[in-house]
């Protein structure tokens, strides 16, 4: 995570020369959105949201018409998601989506735009809207106008967001095709194999599951780290079950 105190230190020392000598400029934006990334990074999910109400202000009165204003309602949404407080967090994301579809139309902003907002949607229990905007998301995502790489990771997050929807109305098969659609596209994406073991316990492949677990444990990309307490936990309960159906 890096010298997250040196950070805010330095970014602080930045703010303070820029009030000096610049006071009515959008670089003193750019330092409360960089002092607000760390404090979330910190934990300091208040301090943060400070930060970037702070940025958000001079950027309205500065820079009226710009995408910099989406960028600070997403990182506000962003905050008030970790808090919990989801009708806050789609209200932000929807503002900057407007501002996304109006300055850049069709956009890889816009499609993030309407990833977050189907995840929060999904969060709400508003499962169809949230397919419909994942929906739009992946069109986008796909288009000829995009290049793929910059996409990939957004597409992935996408399709995992909608095998959750899936899993959600009891439906792992179709989560299932999510799965593998994942996996063959990226055989290091983390969610891809929490998302199919889980789908083949549902099915009460436990074998299968337990292959999918095993198999994730022994791959060593960041992605995979991150997911490996879940993976312990799901080939732990495949184990179990399959110990059930031999007693």
């Amino acid at each position: 995570k890096g010298d997250l105190d040196g950070a805010l230190e330095q970014f602080r020392l930045a703010l303070e020369m820029r009030q000096k000598l610049a006071p009515n400029s959008l670089s003193i934006a750019t330092s409360f959105n960089n002092i607000g990334l760390v404090l979330k990074n910190k934990g300091d999910l208040d301090g943060a949201l400070e930060q970037f109400r702070l940025a958000l202000e001079m950027r309205q009165k500065l820079a009226p018409n710009s995408l910099s204003i989406a960028t600070s309602f997403h990182n506000i949404g962003f905050v008030l998601n970790d808090k919990g407080d989801l009708d806050g967090a789609l209200e932000k994301y929807t503002l900057a989506l407007e501002i996304e579809k109006r300055l850049a139309p069709h956009s890889l902003a816009v499609a993030k735009s309407l990833r977050n907002i189907g995840s929060v949607l999904r969060g709400l229990g508003r499962r169809r809207e949230a397919k419909d905007v994942l929906d739009e998301a992946i069109s986008i995502l796909t288009s000829p106008r995009l290049s793929l790489m910059p996409c990939q990771s957004w597409l992935l997050g996408c399709q995992s967001e909608l095998g959750e929807l899936c899993l959600d109305r009891d439906d792992p098969c179709q989560a299932l095709v999510h799965a593998r659609s994942i996996l063959d596209a990226d055989p290091d994406y983390g969610k891809g194999y929490d998302l199919k073991g889980r789908a083949l316990i549902r099915f009460r492949r436990f074998q299968a599951a337990l292959d999918c677990y095993a198999e994730a444990l022994g791959r060593t990309g960041s992605s995979m780290r991150n997911f490996a307490a879940l993976f312990r936990e799901g080939k732990e309960m495949a184990e179990r079950e399959l110990k059930k159906q031999g007693e």
